[in-house]
């Protein structure tokens, strides 16, 4: 099934968040008091519109309790924050993701939005992220699973080059999993003007690691920098 998902607030952040969605086959009703930020993203999602947020009844009449998720994405005006959420939650949605600058300020939106409600801090996520990666040798990008997992992508050493998952041992030499592998391919995405990568997200004991794969491992913190790594 479709999911819907309306998206409050079109800077950066909801404006990503609302491509992105999109783009995955997400129904998205993009929403932003400003008429320059919605006419930016008009066609890049299924609805935007023009609507001030706090003005219950306009949510109301465009359906958003029928929705799946709601992202309240507004950066610059808490107040319409707060209001936005507590309307949300009043109107009987019960997924809420609710952007905040600083922890107060997140706390403030918990206590609004209650049990239904996620908060969500992009700059500390990506200050933490920047971090991880800077501290890890080798790695293009390392995600926080939970406290102690990571999930770390680098490039296949040289060393594990043309060699299979079974013939290199990864997981009792290093103590890591691979979990999938991405291979490079000729072919260009329209959009970002990268190559395009194949994903192997079922990666077995027969698969061959070559020159200019990528290998996503799972890990403890602990393990992080067990594998080689491409200078």
């Amino acid at each position: 099934m479709e999911q819907r998902v309306v998206v409050i607030g079109l800077g950066i952040f909801g404006n990503a968040v609302a491509k992105e969605m999109t783009r995955n086959g997400a129904e998205v009703l993009a929403i932003d008091i400003d008429s320059e930020c919605v006419e930016t993203i008009k066609d890049d999602v299924t609805h935007a519109i023009v609507l001030d947020s706090t003005d219950e009844a306009a949510l109301q009449e465009q359906g958003v309790a029928n929705f799946d998720v709601a992202v309240v994405a507004i950066g610059m005006n808490f107040e319409s924050a707060m209001i936005t959420t507590s309307i949300l939650k009043r109107l009987g949605v019960n997924n809420i993701h609710a952007r905040a600058t600083s922890t107060r300020k997140g706390e403030l939106l918990q206590k609004i939005g209650g049990d239904s409600t996620q908060i969500i801090n992009p700059e500390e996520s990506a200050g933490k992220q920047l971090a991880l990666v800077l501290l890890t040798r080798g790695a293009d990008s390392v995600k926080e699973i939970t406290e102690e997992l990571l999930i770390v992508t680098r490039r296949a050493p040289k060393v594990f080059w043309k060699k299979s998952l079974a013939e290199l041992n990864i997981r009792g030499k290093y103590h890591v999993n691979v979990v999938a592998i991405k291979k490079p391919t000729k072919k260009i995405d329209a959009r970002s003007g990268k190559p395009i990568e194949e994903i192997n997200d079922s990666p077995g004991p027969g698969d061959i690691i070559q020159e200019g794969d990528k290998l996503l491992v799972a890990c403890s913190r602990s393990n992080i920098d067990n594998l080689p790594y491409l200078e």
